[in-house]
């Protein structure tokens, strides 16, 4: 954030803090120095101001897409657009923040009595832009500007790809990082895959038919599942997950379109809604860092688990409880650095709890998912359970129904 330096000691950052969106679609617009700004917050709500300060573009109609109370999102198109014209509203918070849309029309065709206002955007929307942003509903003053190349690390926008199934190529990572709070993190996911479909201005990106998000909520003891039904291209919407004891949050998007490969048939977990085709599906499944100081660590930390869990699944090995025993799995050398030491504290399932019968003493049951195979169930080292710290959707002992 920009602030800009107050007349006299504030009480709070009100009326100086300039927001930047953290996404922007249609025409490639710049947002000028102060046209966007937050008037107060109370945690519950944030008023937010914008100036209509373009002056080097005709504007005909802005709008504001946000929540006006917590169970309705609204849109407020004005075509009172002078320039230095302001225009306050009030938007409602979830986990911290208040998602909100500015749309500005400037097309020299436009009619804003036949504009559906607040529709998303697309490459060829000739004078059309939406600015997105995430607006802090707290008090609190913005955090300073970086004074170094290094506070300023781009290893900070990271988001790993920890595993995937099926070949559906995307433009961009779908997942992004919208703020870091440590025991929770904001991801927004996009519709940004490959797809598209005639039409009379020629090829344009496309829907998919469907994608389901999958991420334990905060407060929630286990993962749950959002399915939307034909997200448009651009589609963005926030999430806020819950984090794990290391500071990692597991988010698994699934997406199906009849353009996929038909051998594409990742498995949906059966929390989500299931497609009537079970072909032409991919899944992923993304680590996202929920501390900003601890994120290249973290990849770098990621790196070495995928490396080690590439070298566990080509291990050869049937599924199911008789012969799922994955010898030398978990090879805890490769790990020790990251996680517990030995004797630091007990291993993360206890031998007493969940007994299953290998090639050493103190083996245990453990359920590990993953997006190619679904859930399966292993038999490996009681202090090689440590891993599962690591995978939200996995826990100690047999997996359901196995």
């Amino acid at each position: 954030y920009d602030t800009i330096a107050p007349t006299s000691a504030p009480t709070n950052c009100y009326d100086r803090v300039n927001v930047a969106p953290v996404r922007k679609a249609g025409d490639d617009m710049a947002i000028p120095e102060g046209a966007v700004t937050i008037v107060e917050h109370d945690g519950a709500t944030v008023k937010f101001k914008v100036t209509q300060l373009w002056k080097d573009v005709d504007v005909k109609m802005l709008a504001f897409q946000y929540r006006e109370t917590a169970s309705a999102e609204k849109c407020f198109p004005d075509t009172t657009v002078d320039f230095g014209t302001t225009y306050e509203h009030t938007a409602v918070c979830f986990d911290g923040f208040a998602s909100v849309g500015i749309y500005l029309y400037t097309g020299d065709d436009f009619d804003p009595t036949t504009c559906e206002a607040c529709k998303q955007p697309t490459d060829i929307d000739d004078g059309v832009a939406l600015f997105y942003f995430e607006m802090p509903c707290n008090s609190e003053c913005a955090p300073p500007t970086p004074t170094s190349e290094t506070e300023a690390s781009n290893c900070y926008d990271d988001v790993v790809l920890d595993d995937s199934s099926g070949t559906c190529v995307y433009d961009a990572s779908p997942v992004s990082i919208v703020s870091q709070h440590g025991s929770t993190v904001k991801f927004s996911v996009s519709h940004t895959w490959d797809i598209a479909q005639t039409h009379a201005l020629g090829v344009v990106p496309a829907a998919l038919s469907q994608m389901s998000i999958r991420y334990k909520a905060q407060g929630e003891n286990s993962m749950g599942c959002t399915t939307r039904l034909e997200p448009a291209a651009g589609y963005l919407d926030t999430y806020t997950a819950q984090c794990n004891s290391n500071g990692l949050a597991q988010v698994e998007i699934f997406v199906h379109d009849s353009t996929f490969p038909k051998d594409s048939s990742a498995e949906i977990p059966d929390e989500c809604d299931q497609p009537t085709d079970p072909d032409h599906t991919c899944g992923y499944s993304f680590v996202i860092p929920c501390n900003a100081d601890m994120m290249c660590d973290s990849n770098r930390r990621m790196q070495k688990i995928r490396s080690h869990m590439k070298e566990v699944k080509e291990e050869s090995y049937a599924p199911g409880l008789s012969s799922s025993i994955l010898m030398e799995s978990f090879k805890k050398t490769s790990l020790e650095t990251d996680l517990p030491a030995e004797g630091d504290e007990d291993p993360y399932c206890a031998a007493e709890d969940f007994p299953c019968e290998g090639d050493s003493p103190n083996m245990v049951y453990v359920c590990h998912y993953s997006v190619t195979k679904g859930y399966q169930t292993f038999c490996v080292p009681e202090a090689d359970s440590d891993i599962l710290r690591l995978y939200s959707s996995d826990y100690c002992g047999k997996c359901d129904g196995q």
